[in-house]
């Protein structure tokens, strides 16, 4: 069995929060604003060009009304790059 890289993995939690928070009605600038932290290091994280921490990832789930589990893994219907 295939394990995903980092990498994937980053991606993944990328396009799932921009798909979460377009499901909620939510922008990214605000998304980081309930964060506390700024749009550049919420779009750093989510176009994979750093590294989550686990605050970031658990901040998130909370906003988006989701979980952790979700924002790492495929979601069906999703469309992934």
């Amino acid at each position: 069995m295939d394990h995903p890289t980092a990498d994937q993995i980053l991606r993944v939690f990328g396009r799932n929060v921009e798909f979460l928070a377009a499901r909620k009605g939510i922008t990214l600038k605000a998304l980081a604003a309930d964060l506390q932290i700024s749009g550049g290091a919420l779009s750093r994280a989510r176009k994979a060009t750093r590294f989550i921490d686990v605050e970031l990832l658990l901040g998130c789930a909370r906003v988006l009304d989701s979980t952790a589990d979700e924002l790492l893994h495929r979601i069906e219907g999703v469309t992934y790059l």
